[in-house]
């Protein structure tokens, strides 16, 4: 999440939601990172490729909003939360994530999003991201200097 809010910095992110409970802290994370509002959203799955999506309380109407999550696979719940936020009159969705595995016919299910970006620990046409200095901090971290 740290490489994702350093990517969404600066792109007038207003709103940064989970695409339900269980990812709220990637949201609340992201939305840190970035001083903006956080939340997630009621997901009821029906099946693989079926879910409904209720809109919350929060205004999006006429902001930018960043759908953040560890993995899209199927990005049907992204793409349903980004109709659900459009009809909530969201200028604009982005959909953010640390794993893009986009199976069989995502990345067109997601044009409903204005914007997609995965980190690169999968590539995809949609990796903008570097996670590179986590897994440096993380390898190094405890890690005594060299006294050569």
């Amino acid at each position: 999440m740290p490489a994702l809010a350093r990517y969404l910095r600066g792109r007038g992110i207003e709103v940064v939601l989970a695409p339900d409970q269980n990812a709220e802290r990637f949201a609340r994370d992201v939305g840190d990172a970035l001083g903006a509002e956080w939340d997630f959203l009621e997901k009821t799955r029906k099946d693989s490729y079926t879910v409904a999506v209720k809109p919350k309380a929060l205004d999006v109407k006429g902001r930018t909003v960043a759908i953040v999550d560890d993995v899209i696979s199927t990005g049907t719940t992204i793409a349903t939360a980004a109709r659900v936020l459009r009809e909530q009159k969201a200028r604009r969705v982005v959909a953010a994530c640390v794993h893009g595995l986009f199976a069989g016919d995502a990345l067109t299910r997601l044009q409903a999003c204005d914007e997609v970006v995965a980190t690169d620990t999968l590539l995809s046409p949609a990796t903008r991201v570097s996670v590179a200095p986590e897994l440096a901090a993380a390898f190094t971290e405890g890690v005594p200097e060299r006294s050569d």
